[in-house]
């Protein structure tokens, strides 16, 4: 990402897509850092990734 040697790669999904990053240690500390307040209030999905919301699932 900056050029520095990556020490680590982390894997990702958001929106249906995959992605995984090679980031050395002090980035990738920074992109936990970053996520974590949308993870601790997501709730952990084990299904099939969906676009749609709970709530526009219930009404089907």
């Amino acid at each position: 990402m900056d050029g520095t040697e990556a020490t680590e790669s982390i894997s990702f999904t958001i929106n249906a897509n995959s992605y995984e990053i090679d980031l050395n240690e002090t980035n990738a500390t920074a992109f936990r850092a970053a996520f974590q307040p949308y993870i601790d209030s997501a709730q952990h999905n084990t299904q099939q990734a969906t676009t749609d919301s709970q709530a526009i699932r219930e009404c089907r």
